[in-house]
């Protein structure tokens, strides 16, 4: 008997871990959210009701983007006053320096990092992370020979410094993430590594100033060794989040009976969502959260192979869906890592989200956006990649009336740009 016409694809798993991701996050906020003086069980609170709006947001424009053509989308090559890549990182600039404008910039938890207009508040720098995601594979790929030289080498970084610069001053943590994505992107994209010699040590002594310039900052690097020292101080959080660890164990307390969020345990429906997974669902639940993660990376990792292997694998074009393939699952899965991190109080807190799960509008809509310009590309590359390594006389005509539009795909659609 034939093998199945429903085999699992990369490009599904993706979708399927997407959506689970969100799904999860949509329980773990309304259970975090729960006050159990004010909320009766199962009653939907106004966190877990918007972080519901946001998800649904979120898949609709995945499915949206995921059926982008990435031949109109590399599209302007190296004509950057058509290309939609410079407008919009334009745009991020634009929106992140609007957060320092007085009446537009909103405080949150202490914290400038939101813009009001009108009745929407999002928060600029997670569009300013895949603004520059963008960027950076778009120079990299359609400029590759300017990089031989280190003046190219420079315009492509002077943008990212300055988004970067616009970032950091109230959002450490994002600016951090940025640079350590693009620092990756660099080496994927073959730069020369002298020229990273020569810019890394000014970029990792600005980062070191910026913290020890910063009291909060600072303190939260010194008291990392010892939290217990300060428990009700700086070593707060970080106390709080392993007691959620440990009392969760193997299994948890089950959901909706944490105790860490009933005032414990600050920022647990954002920055410390994950100590409450550790808390009610136990180990299974963190790890369950991790396996959807590794399920992104692993059709990341299938469409980069795919790319890579291709007949145009050095086109411009193809060059520019891998270069965004591989920084939209950098970011992703960075930014989850160093969550995770913080959560188990491996690396000094910081205030990153995990995506998909964590509260909050901006970051859920971004990730979702991004997902569907990675579904799109590992869709058609290894739709491709399966055309080109199977002759049509090997399929018999069962098999070839139920072979989709994708997999008919001579070559990715990418080399028009």
């Amino acid at each position: 008997m034939g093998s199945s016409i429903y085999k699992l694809r990369p490009c599904d798993i993706l979708l399927l871990s997407v959506v689970a991701l969100l799904l999860f996050g949509v329980l773990m906020v309304q259970s975090a959210s729960v006050d159990l003086a004010t909320y009766a069980p199962f009653t939907l609170t106004p966190e877990g009701l918007r972080q519901l709006i946001f998800a649904v947001g979120s898949i609709g424009l995945m499915l949206l983007f995921s059926r982008t053509k990435l031949s109109a989308f590399g599209l302007a090559g190296v004509r950057a006053g058509t290309n939609p890549v410079v407008w919009f990182f334009i745009a991020a600039m634009v929106l992140v320096a609007l957060v320092y404008v007085p009446g537009l910039g909103v405080k949150v938890n202490a914290s400038q990092r939101w813009l009001k207009i009108g009745p929407v508040r999002f928060q600029p720098s997670e569009i300013a992370k895949w603004a520059v995601v963008c960027w950076t594979a778009w120079r990299l790929a359609f400029f590759e020979n300017n990089h031989k030289k280190f003046t190219g080498f420079v315009a492509t970084l002077t943008p990212v410094a300055a988004i970067c610069l616009l970032v950091v001053v109230k959002d450490f943590g994002t600016a951090a993430l940025i640079g350590a994505c693009v620092l990756a992107m660099l080496v994927v994209g073959r730069v020369r590594w002298w020229h990273l010699a020569v810019v890394l040590p000014p970029v990792l002594a600005a980062g070191f100033w910026f913290v020890s310039h910063t009291a909060y900052r600072w303190k939260r690097i010194t008291i990392f060794s010892d939290p217990w020292a300060e428990p009700r101080g700086a070593g707060f959080h970080m106390v709080q989040s392993i007691l959620s660890f440990s009392s969760g164990g193997i299994v948890g307390r089950g959901l909706g009976n944490g105790v860490q969020k009933l005032g414990y345990l600050p920022e647990d429906t954002t920055d410390f969502i994950f100590s409450i997974i550790a808390e009610e669902l136990g180990l299974f639940g963190a790890l369950f959260a991790i396996v959807l993660f590794v399920g992104i990376m692993f059709a990341a990792w299938q469409t980069l192979k795919a790319l890579a292997r291709g007949p145009e694998a050095e086109q411009p074009g193809v060059r520019f869906a891998f270069l965004l393939t591989f920084g939209i699952s950098a970011m992703i899965l960075v930014q989850a890592a160093i969550n995770m991190a913080v959560a188990t109080v491996s690396v000094p807190t910081k205030g990153l989200p995990l995506p998909f799960i964590s509260f909050g509008g901006t970051g859920l809509i971004c990730c979702g956006a991004a997902v569907g310009l990675l579904h799109a590309i590992c869709r058609q590359a290894i739709a491709a990649e399966a055309a080109s390594i199977q002759e049509p006389t090997q399929l018999n005509p069962t098999e070839q009336s139920v072979r989709t539009d994708d997999q008919a795909l001579p070559a990715l659609p990418l080399t028009n740009a």
